[in-house]
């Protein structure tokens, strides 16, 4: 059911999003959010009266659409017209078909139109609906207004694609490498080609599977390939269970599935999708590269070579891998080489020493979710560089032993959110060095936790603040923790130096921010102090009672609790931490 206050909170997420800046009125009703919540009756958002503003100021919608639904997310995406002081807002409701009660959605956000980078955007209200289940069909309600004028509520169905499955009538044909050419040749849609254990040279296949028949390769004991795998312009192929000593791509490809690999080898990468790609499923592989975790290796210009896992080109899901010993262990495409890259998830991998970005989400179009992973030991934990108007999302991420910065949001990023993540990191707690603006950030609920710094592949990110947000215009940031192994609390933001928490909440947007330090976790966590020793994880839950505790505002559509203020980083008090990576 939807709770009393949907509205109003709904309006004040949605300005804070649009605006970059709490108003008091606003400020107020997030910190007097109840602790208990009565249920309501479902509610349908309506508009009274309805129909679009007028130009200039009025907002004028067109029509909202789900492009590239997958597994996890939906994306929903609003163009619209007017809006000129670019307050619109919109709301959303979901439920799954037939069901009597609305969930409450997080807000959508106000993209202005803009260019960057060669690449430019109308102006839009776009954001995405989290955590969906699987072949599941929902329904979607939209409300645009304006306090300039105009109001609209559209309504939509959408249907989450099913996870790739074996299927369960396909036809079984077993073969050696001898044979394997030929049974390839031979297959097609339904058919399963099962490879006896032994050692296989690299293949390229040249038959496609379809959404409901996919044509299916797997191993049936070791089966180690030595080559390269390519499937290029296949549609529904799948990829399970093989060793393979090299890599496997699958560009300008439809709907093919890399699932339980191991793959290591090739200096160039582990998984490709790249090109015109859309729909991959790219899930439980181990990706392992050559990169040595050391100081020379680190950086942009470091000794590293490769990307564990690349995509460009809409709708993949890239869950539960583990990645390690890259350049970049997950990436999308840069320049010129990305093609429409949103609707993307990046969800709950394992990642380490990763001499460069650990998630490298650059040249987003919108709506890319970077949700649930696990990184340590890298030099960048993620990187958005740059966001396309957004929104890129960041959400309930983990990050330790991290050497330069928790989010590379460079090159002119634009529309980042980033909510409910913590980040470990030598030097500034939260840096962004851009050396450009960095436009209409929204941050909320974050662990920043940093200490002292270093000179590591020739950059440093100890610039001796806690915060360093120099070139941000427009962002809003608000209930972060930030802590410093170190007593130095002092902090610059666009204009502003300033010393101290007060100082935190004067000179910034930070009015509810908290200092915090390593304590509050329930094993309390030691600082990385010694650059490139292989940490473990460490144990992200916080301590009862400790300040980043109900420190939080809560926010709809991420599955909160209906009572009391929501807790600070990537796991509430009494979760169990989310399982990450290519283990069961």
């Amino acid at each position: 059911m939807l709770r009393r206050h949907a509205v109003a909170l709904l309006g004040i997420a949605s300005l804070v999003a649009t605006t970059g800046s709490v108003p008091a009125q606003a400020a107020r009703a997030e910190v007097s959010r109840p602790v208990a919540l009565a249920p309501a009756g479902p509610t349908d958002l309506t508009c009274d009266p309805a129909g679009p503003g007028s130009l200039p100021h009025g907002v004028v919608p067109g029509t909202v659409t789900a492009p590239f639904p997958t597994q996890r997310g939906i994306s929903l995406v609003w163009p619209i017209s007017g809006d000129a002081d670019g307050d619109a807002t919109a709301e959303v409701n979901y439920r799954v078909a037939g069901a009597a009660d609305w969930t409450e959605g997080l807000p959508l956000r106000r993209a202005l139109a803009d260019s960057n980078e060669g690449f430019s955007w109308d102006d839009r209200l776009s954001g995405s609906l989290f955590d969906t289940a699987p072949d599941t069909t929902y329904d979607v309600q939209v409300r645009a207004s304006d306090p300039d004028g105009g109001c609209v509520v559209q309504e939509l169905t959408v249907h989450t694609p099913a996870i790739p499955r074996i299927p369960a009538d396909g036809v079984t044909h077993r073969t050696g490498p001898a044979r394997l050419q030929a049974t390839l040749a031979a297959a097609g849609p339904g058919d399963i080609v099962e490879l006896k254990a032994g050692t296989y040279p690299g293949f390229q296949v040249d038959n496609d599977g379809t959404a409901a028949d996919p044509l299916v390769i797997r191993a049936d004991g070791k089966v180690v390939v030595r080559g390269e795998i390519g499937l290029f312009d296949r549609k529904y192929v799948q990829v399970r269970g093989l060793v393979v000593h090299g890599r496997i791509r699958a560009n300008s490809s439809t709907g093919v599935a890399i699932v339980g690999n191991r793959i290591s080898g090739d200096p160039e990468g582990g998984v490709q999708a790249i090109q015109h790609s859309r729909s991959a499923f790219i899930a439980r592989n181990t990706v392992t590269g050559p990169t040595v975790w050391r100081s020379r290796s680190v950086g942009a210009d470091g000794d590293n070579t490769g990307e564990g896992i690349v995509v460009s080109g809409p709708g993949h899901v890239i869950e539960r891998n583990t990645a390690s010993g890259w350049r970049d262990c997950l990436s999308t495409m840069e320049d010129g080489e990305a093609i429409n890259q949103q609707s993307l998830d990046f969800r709950a991998n394992r990642l380490f020493q990763c001499a460069d970005d650990a998630i490298e989400a650059d040249f987003c179009f919108q709506n890319c979710r970077i949700m649930d992973n696990l990184i340590t030991s890298s030099f960048v934990a993620m990187s958005s560089q740059p966001g396309l108007g957004g929104p890129t999302y960041f959400i309930r991420n983990r990050a330790y032993d991290i050497l330069y910065a928790p989010y590379k949001l460079y090159r002119g990023s634009v529309g980042d959110v980033l909510l409910f993540n913590t980040t470990v990191k030598h030097g500034d707690a939260f840096n962004i060095y851009s050396g450009v603006p960095h436009k209409r950030q929204y941050a909320r609920n974050n662990l920043f936790l940093g200490g002292p710094g270093g000179t590591y592949g020739g950059y440093s990110g100890d610039s001796g603040h806690f915060l360093s947000l120099a070139y941000d215009r427009g962002g809003s940031y608000d209930y972060d923790g930030y802590g410093m192994s170190t007593k130095r609390f002092r902090g610059v933001f666009r204009d502003q130096h300033f010393t101290g928490l007060a100082g935190l909440r004067s000179a910034t947007t930070e009015k509810h921010g908290i200092r915090i330090g390593y304590a509050i976790f329930t094993r309390e966590m030691a600082y990385p102090a010694k650059p490139f020793k292989h940490y473990a994880a460490p144990d992200f839950t916080l301590r009862p009672g400790s300040a980043a505790a109900g420190a939080g505002v809560w926010l709809p559509g991420l599955g909160l609790p209906d009572t009391g203020a929501p807790d600070l980083g990537a796991i509430q008090v009494g979760q169990r931490p989310r399982p990450v990576g290519a283990g069961r």
